[in-house]
């Protein structure tokens, strides 16, 4: 059977998030090194769907948007997902992201493969590996022992993550290769430069503190806002969150908290960095993260960084200790307290920009080419079978070039 492409790029949708704009990046990098790539959907909607690279088709599982909830959602789509590599099977199957991984182990359940190479990106922390919830601990080990073994390859985001793999999940070494994520630092100095136009700025004489994520449980801005408001007793701050979700709960917190009139939800916004470079801090509060892009870009506008201690990859990123207070999670008052030291530091951004240029996207890109290339080559060679586990010989830092 022909391959109907190189690389099918499997990912719930386009929207605003981190995964997808790697994603986004990784396929263009592909198809400008030549290889045939496309963009397998579940649904064909998002605010990314105008960044598409040129030339990289999309093949949408359904075509109508829905606000049906996504995991629902995509456990629906399974069968579907299934007869569509089967029809429109490539070389390399790539799951970009942890929220589709599970469903295409299910869609590849007792088919035969062929010569198709299974790929996953691992963009967040092995849930087995999480010191909480010890009596599901068994369940969720084996739901992830089931969709981790799904591929022939998988892609770590930090060493951390890839070291909980192994440990927790029993995945060989060798079918790990660990490429952290990158920044286009050109492109984030030039979004930082705009003007955010936002109330919040108004008086330059009032820190404003900025977040950034999505609104879910991951991130937990309950934490946030109630170390805001310790912090807003001893001077005068502003918040402001940038991301998508329904505020209505952590409104009506803020309310409680009597910090309504200094905390503003924005939504999305096309250019956070623009809100990110004009903040007087940044700061994450995740109870977890794949490799926190949103610290790159922080560090990338030169704005100060406050953020919790969160596996897997913050700790990588802010080495040594000194660059970023690290504070435990969901702790309230050490996080307002981190506020306030940090805010009383010099802003330093040089240094922080300096520490940045160490991510250089075109780094991290040229690495997934490499490795995509193998997995195409090792596909139309035929050796999937032989080779499954083995061929791609993991390297200390990614793929080396």
């Amino acid at each position: 059977m022909t391959a109907s492409c190189d690389i099918a790029m499997v990912t719930y949708d386009l929207r605003a998030s981190g995964v997808v704009r790697n994603a986004l990046w990784i396929a263009a990098a592909a198809r400008d090194a030549g290889l045939r790539v496309e963009m397998r959907l579940v649904r064909r909607q998002g605010e990314f769907l105008d960044r598409v690279p040129e030339g990289v088709p999309l093949v949408p599982l359904y075509t109508a948007p829905t606000a049906r909830q996504r995991d629902l959602d995509s456990v629906l789509a399974v069968p579907r997902l299934a007869r569509s590599i089967a029809a429109r099977r490539p070389h390399v199957l790539f799951s970009v992201g942890n929220q589709m991984h599970l469903h295409t182990a299910l869609a590849l359940c007792g088919r035969d493969r062929g010569a198709m190479r299974c790929v996953g990106r691992i963009s967040n922390a092995v849930a087995a590996a999480s010191p909480h919830g010890a009596r599901l601990r068994p369940l969720v080990r084996g739901v992830e022992r089931f969709q981790f073994r799904a591929f022939d390859r998988l892609i770590p985001i930090s060493h951390e993550l890839g070291a909980q793999l192994v440990s927790a999940i029993g995945i060989p070494p060798g079918r790990i290769s660990v490429i952290r994520n990158g920044i286009d630092l050109a492109a984030q100095a030039r979004a930082g430069q705009g003007d955010p136009g936002h109330p919040a700025f108004d008086d330059p004489a009032t820190p404003v503190i900025v977040v950034v994520g999505r609104i879910a449980r991951q991130k937990d801005f309950p934490t946030l806002l109630r170390a805001f408001a310790i912090a807003r007793r001893q001077r005068p701050l502003r918040l402001v969150h940038l991301g998508r979700g329904d505020p209505g709960r952590l409104s009506g917190l803020a309310q409680r908290l009597g910090i309504d009139r200094d905390v503003w939800f924005a939504g999305h916004v096309a250019a956070p960095a623009a809100f990110v470079a004009r903040a007087a801090l940044f700061v994450s509060s995740s109870r977890w993260e794949g490799a926190g892009n949103v610290i790159l870009e922080a560090l990338a506008c030169g704005t100060p960084i406050v953020a919790t201690a969160a596996p897997t990859g913050i700790r990588e990123i802010l080495e040594p200790g000194d660059l970023a207070p690290l504070v435990p999670i969901g702790d309230a008052a050490a996080l307002g307290q981190a506020i306030l030291d940090r805010l009383d530091r010099p802003r330093d951004s040089a240094r922080l920009t300096a520490r940045a240029k160490e991510s250089d996207l075109a780094e991290t890109l040229g690495r997934y080419v490499d490795l995509l290339r193998d997995e195409v080559a090792l596909a139309a060679g035929g050796a999937c079978t032989a080779a499954r586990g083995a061929a791609v010989p993991a390297q200390a830092e990614g793929h080396a070039r």
